[in-house]
């Protein structure tokens, strides 16, 4: 009997996650989740000539999720996406254990510009970051390496969603002025911090 219900519920379960999986592989979202780039920003340009690669990667990937397309020349593009300068960076903020492991503040940070497909400037000097603690042991290195690699990766993700949510926002009467018209020349900090248990 109880065999009997415990099946019933497993069969419950199944069909509903089913059911969830077959509405999203048809397209259907929840309102916010992910609602595209507009129209007139379909064809994206990233400018960028450092060498953080890691960075440029999650950002192709979060544009394509979108619908959007990452084109190779900004001749193709109706939006260019001008990396000035992304960079990891630590700090250490605490020692415990007997120096035995240390407490670290691991940041990404990314400054940028956001042009139209004339090169005029629609927002400008922007920059977004975000952060995350992590605890070191000192008689694990190559795991400490490993772990502080994929947190890199993870904050690496998290700036390039927040710049892209950003793009997302701006309107098409915004696109189109000039960068003679009073351009948007405030430095608009999208600052997250993502705290996790420390590892």
């Amino acid at each position: 009997m109880h065999y009997l219900r415990f099946k019933n519920i497993n069969l419950k379960l199944l069909l509903v996650a089913l059911f969830a999986t077959l509405i999203y592989g048809c397209g259907f979202h929840l309102r916010g989740w992910n609602e595209g780039m507009p129209k007139f920003m379909q064809k994206v340009y990233i400018s960028y000539n450092g060498s953080e690669f890691g960075f440029i990667n999650a950002l192709n990937s979060v544009i394509t999720s979108t619908g959007a397309e990452v084109v190779p020349s900004a001749k193709k593009a109706n939006i260019v996406i001008h990396i000035k300068s992304a960079a990891q960076s630590s700090r250490l903020v605490g020692i415990t254990g007997g120096a035995s492991s240390n407490d670290y503040i691991m940041s990404y940070a990314v400054s940028y510009d956001i042009l139209n497909s004339k090169n005029q400037v629609i927002l400008k000097d922007q920059s977004n970051s975000a952060q995350q603690t992590y605890t070191t042991n000192a008689t694990q290195q190559l795991s400490n390496n490993s772990q502080q690699q994929q947190i890199y990766n993870s904050l690496q993700s998290q700036v390039a969603s927040n710049i892209i949510v950003q793009m997302q926002s701006i309107t098409l009467e915004k696109y189109n002025a000039s960068s003679n018209d009073k351009p948007d020349t405030q430095s608009s900090s999208n600052n997250q911090t993502v705290e996790v248990a420390k590892m």
